[in-house]
This record gives structure tokens, C-alpha cells and sequence, in this order.
């Protein structure tokens, strides 16, 4: 079953090495620059101290319906956002990373990870086909049920990757069925490389990501 058109949320993810540099005025000008039509008012720079830990954020870029955010820490860089439109998500990933690797490049930022994750809501035909692939009647009879499972293959055999497979069947009628999808690089896979060879990588997570979300069902027979 294609859900590419049932997309409803979206992040981008950015791990940084250990050792980067992050001058967070200079990281906050940035984006304040790159996305200032997505985030017209001043982040939340967070007065955090030294000894903080280097996960903790500390910018925060939210739009004023809280439906996107950008943040980031001495470690790590993510955008949220939720679509209302999902038949046009491939371009905002492709916009999102861009811009990333851009923002990298320009701070000499290296690289250590990439992460990408979708979420697409399904219907009752969907939840049925699922029952169909488990053999376990406690499972089938469930109102709500999650199956959750992780793959491991390869960009071009070179860059190890994961891909995060979590499906939830909500029978409520109030409740949305969710298939969320995470493709990420592996720790084992430095990402040793170029900033043009990061644009390609990015490319080539998006790329299974969206094999993925058409062929969900397909993916739990493998």
C-alpha cells in the first residue's frame, strides 16, 4: 500500500562530531536569515550553563502555530514539522537538507549522522492488511496494536544505514493509525566525507524513505 500522500509530519536530524565548534549567536544569525519566512520572530536562545549537557538545545526557532520547529545544541540539529499537505513532503526534505549541509559547510560543522523521519496515517483496508501478515488471534482481535522492527542495508554498499519501521492500528475512530518510518546512518558508518558527498547521502536516505513509505506492507515480508 502507497501512502505518499498521507504524509502528515516530518524530521530532519544533524549529529555533529564530537569536538565541533558550535558558536551558537553565529548558528541562531543563520537560520535566522535562511528561514526567515518560516520563522519571522526571534529564537529562543535558552541562558544555559557551561556545564550543561551538550544535548540539551540551546536555540529554538518555532513558527507561531507551533506547526514547525527548528532547534539546535552543541551536538545535534532537528527540524519538526507537521504538513497539511503531504503529497509535496519529498520537497521539503529535499529543502531541509540542503539548507543543513549548507549551514554546516559554512561553520566548518562536521558531520556525523544523518536522520530522516516520516509519518503517514492510514485507514481501516490498511490496518486488515496488517492483521493478514500476523498469525496471532489476540493481535488481530486488539483495538489498538503496534508492530515495531529495524532494518539494517547499505547506501551504494559503502554507508551502513538502520531503517526504523513503527506501525500503530488504532480501531477508535478518534484515533489516527500512524506508520512512522526512520532511516538514519549507522554509528559504524563515519561520514568522514565531503559536504557534496553529504547532499548525496541525504539524497540517498530519502531515496529508501520513500521506497519505504510506497511499499509499507511489501517491506514487512522481507
Amino acid at each position: 500500500m502507497d501512502l505518499s500522500n498521507d504524509v502528515f509530519g516530518m524530521q530532519v536530524a544533524f549529529f555533529f562530531d564530537e569536538g565541533s565548534n558550535i558558536s551558537i549567536l553565529d548558528f541562531a544569525g543563520e537560520i535566522k536569515e535562511l528561514y526567515k519566512a518560516m520563522f519571522p520572530d526571534d529564537p529562543q536562545i535558552l541562558p544555559l550553563p557551561s556545564d550543561a549537557p551538550p544535548e540539551v538545545p540551546r536555540c529554538i526557532f518555532q513558527k507561531e502555530d507551533a506547526s514547525a520547529r527548528l532547534s539546535f545544541s552543541q551536538v545535534r540539529m532537528d527540524f519538526n514539522a507537521g504538513l497539511k499537505d503531504g503529497r509535496g513532503w519529498k520537497n521539503n526534505y529535499e529543502t531541509i537538507i540542503y539548507t543543513f549541509v549548507q549551514i554546516c559547510k559554512k561553520f566548518n560543522v562536521s558531520v556525523r549522522r544523518i536522520g530522516l523521519v516520516i509519518q503517514a496515517s492510514t485507514d481501516t483496508q490498511f490496518g486488515e492488511e496488517v492483521n493478514k501478515l500476523v498469525n496471532y488471534t489476540s493481535f488481530k482481535q486488539s483495538q489498538e496494536k503496534s508492530i515495531f522492527w529495524v532494518d539494517k542495508t547499505s547506501l551504494n554498499g559503502k554507508v551502513e544505514i538502520n531503517v526504523v519501521n513503527n506501525i500503530q492500528i488504532n480501531n477508535n475512530l478518534d484515533k489516527k493509525s500512524i506508520v512512522t518510518l526512520d532511516v538514519n546512518t549507522s554509528n559504524e558508518s563515519s561520514l568522514s566525507c565531503t559536504y557534496r558527498e553529504l547532499l548525496t547521502i541525504g539524497s540517498g536516505l530519502l531515496s529508501e524513505l520513500e521506497e519505504r513509505l510506497k511499499n509499507v506492507l511489501r517491506a514487512t515480508e522481507r
